[in-house]
């Protein structure tokens, strides 16, 4: 298997204080963290991390705040218990939250344990307006190209207070951390700054994702294969922000701007705290066997037949598995880890009806694109508050 990462002398952190706690094992100073909100914010690889942290639920069979339908729970409408449906309430409550909605930490905690993990992950503002201008065609909705929207006040204006579809607009991140970004003063923003400092555990940043991940890892005392990932949704088509329109971008996302300075600058802290060195080395070992995994499941990325991996936005790549590791439709395939041999560090082949098993939902779930999986989640939850409501 892959290493559990248990021989470090100083494994348990506390985050906010940016300190480390050192002695023992991971074993002895920390558990696996069990009960997790993902705050999903659009167009900043939160759907990398959200097939992360739905793998590590699924595995253990931990509970999911699920929508009836689609993977939206409220949006553009705040989170609220009432969105839930009976049918997928289970008796003995929930572990995790990892689908798209608007954040309200007093709603979600009336539903999830006391002892939750709140995350969230965020992205250079400029960047990530670029990509949801693209993916979600608003050239289309305001009339101009991004470039001329960038030096349009009144385009600019128009999308401020006419967001697309209710949802998308300047300022994605505060919106979707539950803001009305459209009463935001300096003031208001350092105060929601400060507000989202206290009920987040650890924000992630796309531009440190690899570091963020160990970070995480060793946060939740997770091993290194729980944060193991394939880039979902990557873009087919990228291009780089001219300099004066990059500008512009970030003025017209002033609160995100702020907000991203903030927890980027607090991430880099956590780096310095977190040593180095040691950042260098569980980086180096994510990216060995992130790359051994994807060369052992992934044929390419690009246009999928495969219903599971199959992305739902033309505008992104597939993840298209080789067919040796491709699930049967009709097969429930049971828990399991990809196997790898101990003594070369490569991936074992040797073909036991339970290897090839094990390996190949490790395989299909790294690649599984995020409505599939959400109607997997769905039917395997709605069983279980079935059969927990026959007890």
């Amino acid at each position: 298997l892959i290493p559990s990462d248990l021989n470090y002398g100083i494994c348990r952190w506390e985050i906010n204080k940016t300190s480390f706690r050192g002695g023992g094992t991971c074993e002895q100073c920390c558990r696996p963290v069990n009960n997790i909100c993902l705050l999903k914010t659009h167009k900043c690889a939160s759907s990398t991390i959200q097939n992360i942290i739905m793998r590590y639920g699924d595995r253990r069979n931990l509970s999911f705040v699920l929508p009836k339908e689609g993977n939206y729970l409220g949006h553009p409408k705040l989170f609220s218990k009432t969105l839930l449906p009976l049918e997928l309430v289970p008796a003995f409550g929930f572990n995790v939250l990892a689908h798209h909605t608007r954040f309200d930490a007093s709603a979600i905690k009336e539903v999830m344990p006391p002892d939750t993990a709140f995350i969230t992950i965020l992205r250079d503002p400029a960047e990530l307006f670029n990509s949801m201008y693209a993916y979600f065609g608003l050239q289309n909705y305001t009339g101009a190209t991004l470039q001329q929207f960038s030096n349009d006040p009144d385009r600019q204006s128009f999308l401020q207070t006419n967001r697309y579809e209710q949802r998308f607009g300047p300022n994605q991140m505060f919106f979707d951390l539950g803001y009305d970004t459209n009463r935001m003063n300096d003031s208001a923003i350092s105060d929601a700054i400060e507000r989202v400092d206290r009920e987040f555990d650890l924000v992630l940043i796309t531009e440190y994702f690899n570091e963020s991940l160990v970070l995480l890892k060793n946060l939740f005392c997770w091993d290194t294969q729980d944060v193991m990932y394939f880039k979902h949704n990557k873009r087919k088509y990228e291009d780089r922000i001219p300099r004066d329109v990059r500008e512009r971008l970030l003025r017209y996302n002033a609160a995100d701007t702020r907000l991203y300075a903030h927890f980027k600058s607090k991430l880099e802290a956590l780096i310095v705290a977190f040593g180095r060195d040691r950042m260098r080395e569980e980086v180096a070992n994510l990216r060995l066997w992130k790359r051994l995994i994807y060369d052992h499941c992934v044929e390419r990325m690009g246009e999928s037949e495969q219903p599971e991996t199959r992305a739902y936005s033309n505008n992104v790549f597939s993840i298209v598995l080789r067919r040796d590791v491709q699930v049967p439709v009709a097969v429930s395939v049971a828990s399991g880890r990809l196997p790898i041999d101990s003594n070369d560090g490569k991936v074992n082949g040797v073909v036991t009806t339970v290897h090839h098993t094990e390996e190949t939902r490790m395989c299909a779930d790294m690649a599984r694109a995020e409505l599939p999986y959400t109607e997997r989640l769905r039917a395997k939850q709605r069983l279980l508050a079935k059969s927990a409501q026959m007890l």
